[in-house]
């Protein structure tokens, strides 16, 4: 009987165990609900594939280029290869008022004149994107490589790229702008993807600070694949939009968020531009 009871204790107290450790792995991996959007609460990003900073700093240098017309206009991303013929992605309001042909200032300094592309559905679809094509026949660019930013967590290490200016007396009336050469590499973390698209399609809230010439720039994840495309960035003098396309306005607590965040179109929102 002694030994019997000794049993029954020692598996009691395993089950015990069993069910302590479950209770706290259970509260660890809780998920909240945010307008519709379940998003993890994890911000470790245990992913094997992830690649040291210096790796992807050096992948977003190859596939960051100037949009240039009389003057800097902003940033854009190799996203497409067709023969000789590269496709660029950039912020629509990178060009607005500006008449093609446009000026592309590849990773190697090279100068190429870059039309828009005339079957770009962007305007119809609503988003703040635009594409331009550059024809190279002596040049081998890198292609920017698509993330799935569906399986990303709140707090994941995200990097926003492009080309900032530097922005003389802004306020004033004189305000100016000179170029900055060298290419920003802005660490930060995802906030959140929200359900539905903000006006001009802006649906990804993130940390990375993002400056004037920064639009058009990718938004990389810790693999180094584009999962968004800069365009607003956390400062009251921009005008973030504070409701969805659909007219509709985002609770407080979302404004609370995206008022705080910089702003970008996720790239599946996009995936079109890829075909």
């Amino acid at each position: 009987m002694k030994y019997l009871w000794c049993y029954y204790r020692n598996l009691w107290l395993l089950l015990f165990q069993i069910i302590l450790v479950l209770a706290t792995c259970a509260s660890s991996l809780s998920i909240f609900q945010v307008d519709g959007l379940r998003s993890s609460e994890l911000v470790i990003n245990s992913d094997k594939n992830s690649l040291d900073v210096k790796r992807i700093n050096a992948i977003a240098e190859q596939i960051t280029v100037r949009v240039l017309s009389t003057n800097t206009l902003g940033s854009g991303t190799i996203i497409k290869r067709s023969g000789n013929i590269y496709t660029i992605i950039t912020s629509a309001h990178v060009i607005n008022g500006i008449n093609s042909p446009y000026t592309i200032q590849t990773p190697d300094g090279k100068i190429y004149l870059a039309e828009k592309v005339s079957k770009d559905n962007s305007v119809k679809q609503k988003k703040d994107i635009v594409l331009l094509q550059f024809f190279s026949s002596q040049a081998n660019y890198s292609i920017a490589n698509i993330g799935d930013i569906g399986k990303m967590s709140i707090g994941e290490d995200v990097y926003a790229v492009g080309f900032p200016l530097r922005v003389h007396d802004r306020l004033g009336a004189n305000s100016s702008f000179q170029l900055n050469k060298s290419l920003a590499f802005r660490e930060g973390k995802f906030v959140i993807l929200l359900n539905k698209p903000l006006m001009n399609g802006y649906r990804l809230a993130y940390t990375s600070s993002v400056d004037v010439g920064m639009s058009g720039g990718s938004v990389l994840n810790s693999k180094g694949e584009v999962i968004g495309i800069n365009g607003l960035r956390d400062d009251p003098i921009w005008d973030i939009p504070m409701q969805y396309q659909d007219g509709t306005e985002p609770s407080l607590s979302i404004q609370k968020l995206i008022s705080n965040s910089s702003l970008a179109i996720p790239i599946e929102d996009i995936a079109y531009v890829f075909k």
